[in-house]
């Protein structure tokens, strides 16, 4: 499907232009282009403009159909990047997931090891709380960046 500039620009490589003579004046000095001869003034006439030929429209549609070419690759690639931009988004918000579901069972891990710990009491006390601090420091080592 043509884009509406895509159109525009169509239409005028193939549509002729008028000829229109441009006239370059000199008058005091001063360089003045203009679409009427000079009055009072050194005259030059530049080239007339003229119509395209038939050989300029096949050269214009053929630069059209690469551009629809390459607009339709970049587009094609354009896609097939973001699909792969979604996956990994997808791949790390599931991987984030996980991270927090393991720090939140190393936490209540860590809070069970710490209620155990303050509860026993003896030589089993003191193991307790050596498990409840190494605990503490794995979730603090696990998830110290959440």
């Amino acid at each position: 499907m043509l884009r509406p500039s895509s159109l525009v620009v169509t239409l005028l490589i193939c549509l002729p232009l008028p000829a229109f003579a441009v006239f370059k004046c000199e008058a005091g000095g001063k360089t003045i282009y203009s679409d009427t001869p000079c009055a009072g003034g050194k005259m030059t006439q530049l080239n007339n403009l003229s119509a395209p030929t038939a050989a300029d429209a096949a050269d214009a549609r053929m630069v059209a159909e690469r551009q629809r070419r390459e607009a339709k690759e970049i587009d094609a690639r354009r896609r097939k990047q973001e699909a792969q931009d979604e996956k990994d988004r997808e791949r790390i918000a599931k991987a984030a997931a996980k991270k927090r579901e393991q720090c939140a069972k190393l936490a209540l891990k860590g809070k069970w090891a710490a209620e155990d710990a303050a509860k026993a009491t003896g030589p089993k006390g003191e193991k307790l709380k050596v498990r409840a601090q190494r605990s503490a420091e794995t979730y603090a080592a696990e998830c110290k960046n959440l």
